[in-house]
């Protein structure tokens, strides 16, 4: 089955996904999450797309 979309409007983010060294101030947690979504990448679980802000229809439900 083809992976799970999903769609992410922050390019530091999607980049920091493909860029596998870590400097002092990338916390641990951060690096957790990062090796996690790497493993479902890689796994072809999920798919990571880049979406503008104006068209990522999630967005406003996230902002309180």
């Amino acid at each position: 089955s083809p992976p799970i979309a999903v769609h992410c409007d922050n390019q530091t983010t999607i980049a920091k996904l493909g860029n596998r060294k870590y400097n002092q101030k990338t916390k641990l947690h951060i690096q957790v999450r990062l090796k996690s979504i790497r493993a479902l990448v890689s796994n072809r679980v999920i798919g990571i797309d880049f979406v503008r802000t104006k068209n990522n229809m999630v967005d406003p439900l996230m902002k309180g």
